[in-house]
């Protein structure tokens, strides 16, 4: 191994090779054989390194915090003492940051080299694959089923059911194990998960006033926004609509298929924002060149409006920006969906309960309740 200005006490700890807690506090104990073995095993849900990856893809923005509950979950991959994971949270996170350092300035040194050795590749591997955790997003874990959730979406939300299917089946939501969240998976291009959101299926306690609390939202720790959570239509699809949130892009294309529009839940593309950024549509954009028009669908409010001249004149330029479609009824695409049910508009509620009964849904609630 060349020299690179890196100490080799750094390196194992860069390398996330088995020490002590003493050995961590003095930053003296060194692996005899680590100059052997710089072998690593990566969980399933990290990406590998690869030369042809550019700054963005093999680095991590210094403003990105640590996630926290990744690290922990993948704990056995560290090599910790366990007395380590026992300590404040304050206090592991700033360790974390300090090894999240220092990978990150080995990683950027070997990646300059011109003909790396094995070892040297075989680092840069075990680098990278430790900074997706330290950065990484928090997957929840799934339930044994999906009961609660459909019967939430279909019941709750009036999604339709074979809507609700087709996400499944694509990995795109699923009902964690703990609470029973709905948890709505955003992945990149390569499809690593890059962005999870949470939505609480319980009604909220009501405030001391009487009126109704939030139910709970949550974006998973390490969660990247300028990933979408997408519909994806035909590949050749030139539209894309653009929601505030995953659960209006659900509620548009429920929409579109209990009125007959068939054809229009594949001839165009539906992607949510994670709010008002555009961050998310940037991405899509890139990773889908044919897209030539886009159609903003935010929130029928004073920020969904500003927002949507906003869109017109950042992606006026190059792309075809349609004028604002807020929902007709409500403030956003759930609300109006809900408002349809509720006047027999689109799909009743009889047909809605009758979902539940389908052979696909069906398959997707089976199985022991958690």
């Amino acid at each position: 191994m060349r020299d690179l200005g890196i100490k080799w006490e750094y390196l194992e700890l860069l390398a996330l090779k088995r020490y002590t807690m003493e050995a961590d506090t003095k930053h003296g104990s060194k692996d005899t054989n680590a100059h052997n073995d710089v072998s690593y095993n990566a969980p399933s849900q990290s990406s590998t390194y690869t030369q042809a990856q550019d700054n963005q893809s093999t680095t991590h923005e210094a403003s990105k915090s640590i996630s926290l509950q990744n690290c922990i979950k993948h704990k056995s991959e560290f090599g910790f003492h366990p007395d380590f994971w026992k300590k404040d949270k304050n206090e592991i996170r700033d360790a974390l940051e300090s090894v999240a350092r220092k990978n990150k300035v080995a990683l950027e040194k070997l990646s300059k080299l011109e003909s790396p050795t094995k070892n040297e590749e075989a680092l840069m591997r075990t680098l990278q694959n430790s900074l997706d955790i330290l950065y990484g997003v928090y997957i929840p874990d799934a339930n044994v089923n999906n009961t609660r959730i459909i019967n939430y979406l279909c019941n709750e939300r009036g999604i339709d059911g074979g809507i609700i299917s087709d996400c499944i089946d694509k990995g795109k939501i699923y009902q964690s194990k703990k609470f029973a969240n709905v948890v709505f998976v955003s992945r990149c291009r390569d499809g690593d998960i890059k962005h999870i959101f949470l939505r609480g299926i319980y009604k909220p306690k009501e405030n001391e006033n009487g009126s109704e609390g939030k139910s709970f939202r949550m974006d998973s720790e390490g969660s990247d926004k300028k990933y979408p959570f997408a519909l994806e239509g035909k590949k050749d699809a030139a539209a894309v609509y653009v929601f505030e949130a995953s659960i209006d892009v659900l509620s548009h294309a429920t929409l579109c298929k209990t009125n007959g529009h068939y054809n229009s839940l594949y001839n165009a593309h539906r992607i949510s924002l994670h709010g008002t950024s555009f961050g998310a549509l940037r991405t899509f954009l890139a990773d889908n060149p044919k897209v030539t028009t886009i159609i903003p669908c935010l929130d029928a409010d004073e920020a969904g409006v500003r927002r949507s001249k906003k869109m017109q004149e950042e992606f006026g330029d190059k792309y075809t920006v349609e004028n604002h479609r807020p929902p007709r009824v409500g403030n956003d695409y759930n609300e109006m969906l809900l408002k349809c049910r509720e006047f027999g508009i689109n799909s009743p509620k009889q047909q809605q309960a009758a979902q539940l009964n389908q052979p696909a849904l069906a398959a997707h609630m089976a199985g022991a309740e958690a």
